[in-house]
């Protein structure tokens, strides 16, 4: 109900709009077509207030969000719950009712108001069945795609166990039992393929077990990668020590090589302090005297010598 009348049969005034929350008077000498909002009477106010919030809790259900902000005692606005009104009369969920008086034309006007506001629209209703007929496609296609896939994942599954009984009659390793296992695995294939095409579900019980060890083996793998990150960071940690340990010797034998350059200085600065003494221990002014001598006696011994060939070569010109 959409609205409250303001007295019945000959005596009706006009109405209370629950959407609103006015009253509409009409002026009986123009035969409706003036009229004027007021307040809503006083004697009519709880039953107004009792049939609003009927009206509010039934449009509310069309929207979850507007249902949750009234449960939550939040005020809903007159534009939503218009909006409410007319999903739920596009949806055929309720029919809206309203009164009047056709005798003197009283009410028409808040009629073809709620026509506009909560019917669906002409210029809007080729759009409207064309996107239900696009969503109503597109479920079909969605179910389709969704049956062939699972047809699709039968067939793949048959395959497999097809070729994995071949490689298991063909392989002499093989026990009886593991060969039988392989034959059942066959036949549950081919009876759920079975299923499948036939419109069934299939069996999920091979798929469960599967998933319940790839989830183990990733488990192990999973403590695997973490054994070697230890590991790695171990290896890391042997790494650095080992590099400490060449840098700490590497400042070792630079220590070495600054302590030798050191006494070789020092050495030198001895050397520099006692001038007039050598390596050897002898004056430098005596060993100075020493080379004077030994170059004056070269000397000598060379004139010597070129004496003793001259007189040897006239002796063998006047031979």
């Amino acid at each position: 109900m959409l609205q409250v009348p303001i007295g019945i049969e000959a005596s009706l005034q006009g109405v209370v709009d629950l959407v609103k929350m006015k009253a509409i008077v009409w002026k009986n000498e123009d035969l409706g077509a003036a009229w004027e909002e007021k307040d809503i009477p006083d004697d009519l106010k709880e039953i107004s207030e009792k049939y609003r919030q009927e009206l509010v809790e039934t449009a509310v259900e069309q929207d979850e969000k507007l249902m949750e902000s009234y449960l939550n005692g939040d005020a809903i606005k007159n534009e939503d719950l218009i909006k409410c009104i007319r999903k739920g009369c596009l949806n055929f969920d309720f029919v809206p009712v309203l009164t009047g008086s056709a005798f003197k034309n009283k009410g028409v006007q808040p009629l073809l108001d709620a026509v506009v506001d909560y019917l669906p629209s002409p210029e809007n209703k080729e759009l409207d069945v064309a996107i239900e007929l696009f969503n109503s496609e597109l479920e079909k296609l969605k179910e389709e795609k969704k049956a062939q896939d699972v047809v699709r994942k039968a067939e793949r599954a048959k395959a497999a166990a097809v070729k994995e009984l071949q490689d298991a009659e063909k392989n002499p390793n093989l026990s009886a039992e593991e060969k039988a296992a392989a034959k059942d695995k066959w036949i549950k294939a081919d009876e759920n393929l079975k299923v499948v095409l036939a419109g069934g579900q299939p069996d999920m019980s091979g798929e469960d077990e599967a998933a319940n060890e790839s989830a183990e083996q990733a488990d192990e793998t999973e403590v695997d990668t973490s054994a070697q990150d230890d590991d790695a960071e171990q290896a890391d940690g042997t790494e650095a020590d080992t590099s400490a340990q060449d840098d700490d010797a590497e400042q070792a034998d630079e220590t070495e090589a600054d302590t030798s350059a050191q006494d070789d200085d020092a050495e030198q600065a001895e050397i520099i302090d006692e001038p007039d003494v050598l390596g050897c221990g002898v004056p430098i002014e005596q060993m100075q005297e020493t080379v004077k001598e030994d170059k004056q006696g070269n000397q000598d011994d060379s004139e010597g010598s070129a004496a003793v060939e001259e007189s040897e070569d006239l002796s063998t010109e006047d031979a």
